[in-house]
């Protein structure tokens, strides 16, 4: 899966938890180790923790790896 199509699909996973102010960076100019950083705001500690959640539950959906998770 291409980096802007998983990107899109995070996004839409962050919506669907009502994530709010959600945007999602083109860095592939800044770095060599990821092409998309996507920033996200939260109301809650639960509510970050559950848009976390959600975005790892629809990337192992396609069968990516998730590797980490920050914030």
């Amino acid at each position: 899966m291409k980096s802007k199509d998983l990107a899109s699909l995070a996004a839409g996973a962050l919506e669907d938890i009502k994530g709010e102010h959600i945007v999602v960076l083109d860095i592939t100019q800044q770095t060599d180790i990821a092409d998309v950083m996507i920033v996200v705001s939260g109301n809650s500690h639960r509510q970050v923790k559950a848009l976390a959640q959600s975005v790892i539950d629809a990337a192992k959906g396609t069968g990516c790896q998730v590797l980490g998770v920050e914030g």
